[in-house]
């Protein structure tokens, strides 16, 4: 089969090699498509190479399973949980799967998906309804499953106000489903302006561009000087992670879905947590229980949340694709083989 490594600094291959085998738990998925994620992008660009097969939002069709299998058949299709869980660990038994005590990662620590098939474990599939498509069933995983999984521990209102700094797929996604959930007051933040033009089209009521004017003075501006209710990065850089802090009320919540490659970020607790007892939240991927949610919020908003896939290249196009996404000249962009 075809299947692409990362070799570091931005470069990968495309070799010929043999197709998996499943262990008795196993099932071989023939891959529809797998996309991008900004972890991908984090990983490309980075100096050391990957010993494997990277992609991790995966969907696609069950062609071989085995001989322990009985939940699975040939022919299902499936979207892949990112995470192997073991089920049996502190974490797993109270459903918190992310954070299972013998992860591993699949296209990080496992093969992945920018490949023709992919070995999966059992405990990571999926299935994936009859009137959804592969394509928009990719959407189920980081995009939708990711900022649901940390709305659910912001807990929003309908009559509060957020803004959303960070208007990439993920960020969009997030502004959909406070729209689907009945907020109103919602403010986008990004530097990219067709970006903002589509955060409009998620249910964004202001966009702010913040490469024109500044973000946290335009939120208190749009709120008489108090700040919003709640705040959310959705982008994983410090400036981002910063403004949210400082757009936030007195009281209010900050909710951190973005990964920051960097990893630091200099506050000073006393003042900007402390003194405005603001909560801070942060959130990692999501409960393999939440799927069925994913499901429902796609069925709800999928006029709008499918239109964030924007590009779609074959496995051979991979160097092409992930250079448009590092431009950010497109939001989701998907590989399939």
């Amino acid at each position: 089969m075809k299947a692409v490594f990362f070799l570091g600094s931005r470069r990968m291959e495309l070799r010929e090699i043999k197709n998996p085998k499943p262990g008795s738990k196993d099932v071989i998925v023939k891959v529809g498509v797998c996309g991008i994620c900004g972890s991908d992008i984090h990983s490309y660009a980075q100096s050391k190479k990957m010993e494997v097969i990277p992609g991790h939002e995966i969907t696609g069709t069950i062609v071989e399973v085995g001989d322990d299998i009985s939940s699975f058949k040939k022919g299902d299709r499936v979207a892949v949980y990112a995470i192997f869980n073991c089920g049996e660990c502190y974490y797993c038994k109270r459903g918190l799967t992310q954070f299972c005590r013998s992860m591993k990662i699949i296209g990080g620590e496992m093969d992945g998906g920018y490949a023709e098939y992919v070995r999966v474990p059992e405990s990571c599939l999926l299935r994936i309804p009859k009137e959804i498509t592969l394509e928009e069933a990719s959407l189920l995983l980081d995009v939708i499953g990711v900022p649901n999984h940390g709305l659910k521990r912001l807990a929003p209102r309908k009559d509060d106000s957020v803004v959303v700094y960070g208007c990439g797929p993920v960020g969009l996604a997030t502004i959909h489903i406070l729209w689907l959930s009945g907020l109103r007051k919602i403010f986008a933040v990004d530097i990219v302006d067709f970006r903002l033009k589509v955060a409009e089209e998620m249910g964004a009521q202001v966009v702010i561009n913040a490469r024109e004017e500044d973000p946290v003075k335009r939120v208190k501006e749009l709120t008489d000087g108090v700040g919003t209710d709640l705040a959310i990065d959705a982008a994983g850089a410090q400036t981002a992670e910063i403004n949210a802090l400082n757009s936030v009320r007195m009281g209010g919540r900050v909710l951190f879905i973005g990964s920051n490659p960097i990893g630091k970020l200099e506050i000073n607790i006393t003042q900007q947590v402390v003194f405005r007892d603001v909560t801070l939240i942060g959130t990692f991927y999501f409960r393999k229980d939440e799927f069925n949610e994913n499901i429902q919020l796609l069925i709800r908003g999928r006029d709008k949340l499918r239109n964030i896939i924007t590009h779609i290249f074959p496995l051979e196009k991979i160097n092409e694709a992930f250079q448009i996404v590092e431009k950010k000249k497109a939001l989701r962009v998907l590989i399939k083989p």
